[in-house]
């Protein structure tokens, strides 16, 4: 993550106040920064992954925030797999990301949600989910293995979701079906 990435993300996740006022600026920073535990989460998770690409005391940094991350929220979210920003986490307990997840812009996603391989060894071959832009995923859900989930689509609450999907539609049961086709955006 380069440091432009790094600062869009922020801004677009974190420091959601845009006035003009430096007082005001410096206030709501502080304010999202450190009382609202979704920023918060957001702003470790960007933390580390920028750390991570940099030398060898940034690695060490960067494992030091993924392991706050576990305790503090039991978030465990690789630091090498592509977010997009605007990434949204309302809930931030229990979320699992794996390792060669590509997750787009605009995401969000709720409590005990787990994206990541289906198999021993998914990891290695890059089989884990591709979701697109404008995603939302429900409490509980699981989306497994190697499968794109179509942009604006929606995982409803407990669902496993094991293939593809399509473009603005809702997904739900075990395994996850087809519920509703062309959902209008949010």
């Amino acid at each position: 993550m380069t440091k432009s990435e790094y600062r869009e993300c922020l801004d677009q996740e974190v420091f959601k106040d845009n006035s003009r006022s430096f007082l005001r600026k410096i206030f709501f920073r502080l304010y999202y920064q450190y009382f609202w535990p979704s920023t918060r989460a957001c702003y470790l998770i960007r933390k580390m992954q920028y750390l991570h690409g940099r030398s060898v005391l940034g690695r060490i940094r960067s494992k030091l925030i993924e392991k706050k991350l576990v305790k503090d929220y039991g978030i465990f979210i690789s630091p090498v797999c592509e977010i997009g920003p605007g990434l949204h986490l309302p809930h931030p307990h229990g979320i699992v990301i794996g390792h060669a997840s590509v997750i787009g812009r605009n995401v969000s996603i709720y409590q005990d949600v787990t994206i990541g391989g289906a198999r021993i060894g998914d990891t290695k071959r890059g089989n884990q989910p591709h979701i697109a832009d404008g995603c939302t995923i429900f409490t509980g859900a699981k989306v497994l293995g190697d499968l794109t989930l179509g942009a604006r689509s929606m995982v409803a609450a407990n669902a496993v979701l094991l293939s593809d999907t399509e473009s603005d539609s809702v997904y739900a049961g075990i395994p996850a079906k087809l519920v509703k086709k062309n959902v209008p955006a949010q």
